[in-house]
């Protein structure tokens, strides 16, 4: 699993969409349901052994026990459910530039701009 880049800003993105070229990137890296991540230091996370709902660490503490890279096992049917559900909303957020549609102001809209993972989920 890795990050997308979309310059030399060092901050990652999960998407990209170009209309011109008709082509979109997607990356599920931060979106495993397991993922755990510092909310001031993005390049802060790791995946606990079990998935959860909340993907940022609690109060700004780092969690113990957390691993660079998801652990082997099978997602739990409801881990298996979050993932899909996240990338879902990515695949599909990316493919509405395809199709010329722009970001939202409303809230509830999958079109809707993020600034933060938070916001995505």
């Amino acid at each position: 699993l890795q990050d997308l880049y979309d310059g030399n800003n060092g901050l990652f993105c999960a998407g990209l969409a170009d209309v011109t070229h008709r082509v979109a990137a997607f990356f599920f890296h931060r979106y495993h349901p397991a993922l755990r991540m510092c909310t001031k230091h993005w390049w802060d996370y790791g995946y606990q052994t079990k998935c959860g709902g909340y993907s940022y660490f609690e109060q700004g503490v780092r969690p113990k026990g957390l691993s660079p890279l998801p652990k082997q096992q099978q997602l739990t049917a409801k881990g298996q459910v979050e993932y899909f559900r996240r990338a879902s909303k990515l695949l599909l957020h990316e493919l509405g530039h395809l199709y010329l549609l722009d970001h939202c102001i409303f809230q509830n809209c999958l079109m809707k701009g993020t600034a933060h993972l938070v916001e995505d989920f």
